[in-house]
């Protein structure tokens, strides 16, 4: 776990988009993966994976993709996480939520 910065060596959060429309719930997915990635400039031990589908691809009529954020400081990507919430339009029945070292990843 120390060696790959797995918690509680590290941080990771599990975003989990879902929303009744794959494709668009593909494409928030893939923007919130963009702008994580974006930030590596700044926070240099940041890693990002994803997105993809969720091992539960669709559940109650709805689709579900993740990615996974890797980072030493978990400050930074929370304040990242704030921008984003704040200025992401999202399509109605559609949401992300963030998940802090996960117990699970279903």
């Amino acid at each position: 776990r120390e060696m790959f910065g797995y918690p509680p060596f590290g941080s990771m959060i599990r975003i989990i988009v879902r929303g009744p429309q794959q494709q668009v719930v593909a494409a928030l997915a893939a923007e919130l993966a963009q702008r994580a990635s974006a930030a590596v400039t700044d926070l240099p031990d940041l890693r990002v994976l994803g997105p993809a589908p969720a091992p539960l691809m669709k559940q109650r009529d709805h689709f579900r993709y993740h990615l996974l954020i890797q980072a030493t400081q978990l400050e930074p990507v929370k304040q990242l996480l704030r921008e984003a919430q704040a200025s992401l339009k999202l399509p109605p029945d559609t949401l992300w939520q963030a998940d802090i070292d996960p117990i699970d990843m279903l």
